[in-house]
């Protein structure tokens, strides 16, 4: 899991474990984009 730093300056891949601890830190999951929206915009232009 992509861990990003509160000042926005650092990313980490941190272990699972960790993650909670670094969110109550004030770190912040990487954004991934969802690979479900494609589906659902090209599935919407079908109907």
């Amino acid at each position: 899991m992509k861990m990003i730093s509160p000042n926005g300056k650092s990313s980490i891949d941190a272990h699972p474990d960790s993650v909670e601890y670094l969110k109550e830190k004030g770190w912040k999951e990487e954004a991934i984009p969802s690979k479900d929206k494609p589906k659902s915009s090209s599935k919407h232009n079908e109907e």
